[in-house]
């Protein structure tokens, strides 16, 4: 029984049929018919090539990563894609330059599909400054927003001297902190909220007398202190409260007591207690004089303690001679450092 071939239904001869020139004119004309020519194959594979781009162009950008120039008004900006997206589709981002700066909460109309508001750290609206004029602009649309992608730049403008350092003020805040001295280390402040610079020895005081100041006999007295020979950190003032040491930051200090008594009587005892926070101390030393009466006596306290920021340290002195001692001007010191 006579077969045709499958695809291009070409007579095909039995195994044992004597084939004919007749026969074999047919099969030719059956290619003929059938098969296609250069030109002709050439023109379909272009047909078809013009349907897949034409679909590849009408879903391209559905999430293809675009650019556009904002032609919208302050807070309302509105850009137009080429080519432009059937639909929002989330995970679609687009970038955009801004042609004005932002003064509060803002949207985003996207080749009029729609105004959609623009979000920051996922649910926050953006405040005055969150985009700058002629700031390339990024967002994602998440299905209900468009989520603003932070830059990871700083504004070179905020920087305005070599050595300047920015660091976050805020959310999405940069601030400038000017160059700090030779020598010096970049620290947290006192409250431990933003960095500044400070000494590489740790923070210091040493304070001393203009004047002599009397000291009663067996009367435990507070010292005050009214030249700083150096305070790094603000630990003294000369004027309020001028008998105290403050701690700038919590740590370990060391405290140095200098006292020098102008005259001092035979076998007679000098006293020196620190008091922290306006209360006695385990921290105290007593010696006896056995210099001969009219002669000055030297009495000093070395301590190493650990403070919370702004506790405080004072001096209180106290003697035995039985009447009233000058505590030196020119020799007493009060000094703080912090060693950890």
């Amino acid at each position: 029984m006579p077969e045709n071939s499958a695809r291009l239904n070409i007579p095909l001869p039995l195994g044992n049929e004597t084939v004919s020139r007749q026969a074999i004119r047919t099969m030719f004309q059956a290619v003929d018919d059938n098969a296609e020519t250069p030109a002709g194959a050439q023109t379909k594979a272009e047909a078809a090539a013009d349907v897949v781009g034409d679909a590849l162009a009408l879903h391209m950008a559905d999430y293809a990563h675009q650019f556009a120039v904002d032609i919208g008004v302050t807070n309302a900006y509105v850009v137009t894609r080429n080519p432009v997206p059937a639909a929002l589709v989330a995970g679609q981002m687009l970038q955009f330059i801004a042609t004005h700066a932002n003064t509060g909460a803002s949207t985003l109309n996207d080749s009029a599909l729609g105004v959609k508001t623009i979000k920051k750290n996922v649910t926050s609206d953006l405040v005055a400054g969150d985009i700058k004029l002629n700031q390339i602009v990024t967002v994602m649309y998440d299905g209900t927003y468009y989520q603003l992608i932070p830059m990871n730049a700083v504004d070179p403008a905020l920087l305005t001297t070599q050595g300047d350092i920015p660091y976050a003020s805020g959310v999405s805040t940069w601030t400038r902190l000017a160059k700090g001295s030779a020598n010096q280390i970049l620290k947290m402040n006192a409250s431990g909220t933003v960095p500044e610079w400070g000494n590489a020895g740790g923070e210091a005081v040493s304070v001393t007398k203009s004047t002599s100041q009397s000291i009663p006999s067996l009367t435990q007295a507070i010292l005050t202190f009214d030249t700083e020979l150096f305070d790094t950190s603000n630990m003294h003032d000369n004027s309020t409260n001028n008998s105290r040491l403050v701690a700038p930051v919590t740590g370990k200090y060391l405290v140095i007591c200098q006292l020098y008594w102008v005259i001092f009587g035979t076998d007679k005892y000098s006293n020196i207690t620190l008091f922290k926070n306006g209360a006695y101390t385990k921290y105290t030393t007593q010696i006896r004089s056995y210099e001969t009466t009219g002669n000055g006596l030297a009495h000093n306290l070395v301590a190493l303690l650990s403070l919370n920021a702004n506790d405080y340290l004072e001096m209180s002195v106290s003697q035995g001679t039985g009447s009233a001692q000058n505590a030196n001007a020119d020799y007493t010191m009060f000094s703080m450092i912090r060693v950890g």
